[in-house]
């Protein structure tokens, strides 16, 4: 008789856990597609490309050299691990474009990380407007 108690209480406590899931998924339900574009079920390479490409050129910056590190796209199984790929670009700009372009790129739906940034001046102009030269190094993230 102790034995049955003890089961009818695991399965009750079983049942309450999946309600609380259940109750959590259609709190959540809405939000489950920001969800899907912050963190994507596959690299979605060409996507991240063409959010470094068009925030560069709408915040004035022209990419001159532009390089992806290894991307794993091999299923194994149920990996609930995060995985990720570096992104890295290099571009002459102003001071005031590279603001805007972090600015710009940090505030997308995709979560991704600006890793470094290493900002160069050329030692021949001095002035204010000067070009600098920038490398970025991004890891964007998926599942």
């Amino acid at each position: 008789m102790e034995e049955l108690k003890h089961i009818d209480r695991n399965y009750n406590e079983a049942i309450d856990t999946i309600l609380r899931i259940q109750s959590s998924i259609e709190q959540n339900r809405d939000n489950l597609p920001l969800l899907n574009q912050a963190l994507p079920s596959t690299p979605e390479v060409n996507k991240i490309i063409t959010d470094i490409q068009t925030t560069a050129s709408s915040s004035g910056i022209v990419i001159s050299k532009l390089g992806i590190s290894e991307v794993s796209i091999k299923k194994t199984g149920i990996d609930k691990n995060i995985k990720k790929y570096n992104v890295s670009f290099q571009s002459n700009s102003t001071f005031e474009s590279i603001q805007q372009f972090i600015s710009s790129f940090l505030s997308q739906r995709r979560l991704k990380l600006i890793d470094s940034v290493n900002i160069t001046r050329d030692q021949k102009e001095s002035s204010t407007s000067a070009q600098l030269g920038v490398t970025f190094e991004i890891q964007s993230f998926y599942l």
